[in-house]
């Protein structure tokens, strides 16, 4: 698109993915998977949460924190990245026919317990890597190639990882008030978290330049 285009009037915005980073001036690249991961966020959801809580922002960000939700997906889902990683990098160009789906798998434990199932995350890896693929290989590949953004959580595909956000973020409102009604659904609340994406310092730093773009200083 980018070779084809005769203006340089526009700008874009790319996921991360597994790909090759996409290196162009109008071209903004996200440093996490996609945009959903960026709903990933304390500030984001803290300032959802002090309005359905009726509390200061302040007071709800120094309590509220995602590090048993970050732990989680660390502890089990670290194998998982890397095979999928290895899986767009090296097994599916090489795939005759029809590649393995898997982007929608389910990866969380059924209610009410919470967490990360380890037995569907398994079966999802011996679906897409051959037996004959060692461990070690595709851990070598991980570190060679793989551009890390330091976080698990914030590298595996977004819309895998909402069950499991919506879940958490449910489980800390009902704790303290009944009802919630919109955090009771994945689609719910990401969108009511999207709605306060402008707290991210993350998500606004990155999408500074698209402002820019859109809202350039006028001139007297």
């Amino acid at each position: 698109m980018i070779e084809q285009c005769n203006s340089n009037n526009y700008i874009c915005i790319t996921d991360k993915d597994f790909d090759e980073k996409v290196y162009a001036d109008n071209v903004i690249n996200l440093s996490r998977y996609s945009i959903e991961n960026f709903l990933i966020c304390e500030e984001a959801i803290s300032a959802v949460l002090s309005i359905a809580l009726k509390k200061k922002y302040q007071d709800v960000l120094t309590d509220f924190d995602l590090g048993e939700f970050y732990h989680e997906i660390e502890e089990r889902a670290k194998k998982l990245l890397v095979a999928l990683f290895y899986y767009q990098r090296v097994i599916g160009p090489s795939t005759t026919g029809e590649r393995q789906s898997w982007s929608d798998t389910a990866i969380h434990m059924h209610p009410p317990t919470w967490g990360l199932c380890t037995g569907s995350i398994e079966e999802l890896i011996n679906r897409l890597i051959p037996v004959d693929v060692d461990e070690a290989e595709m851990n070598t590949f991980f570190d060679e190639n793989f551009e890390s953004s330091g976080v698990v959580a914030y590298d595996l595909p977004g819309k895998m990882l909402k069950v499991l956000l919506q879940r958490y973020v449910s489980k800390y409102y009902k704790n303290i008030k009944k009802g919630g009604a919109q955090f009771n659904s994945p689609d719910s609340c990401m969108a009511t978290i999207a709605s306060k994406l402008n707290c991210s310092s993350d998500f606004v730093s990155l999408m500074g330049p698209v402002l820019s773009f859109l809202r350039p200083m006028q001139t007297a």
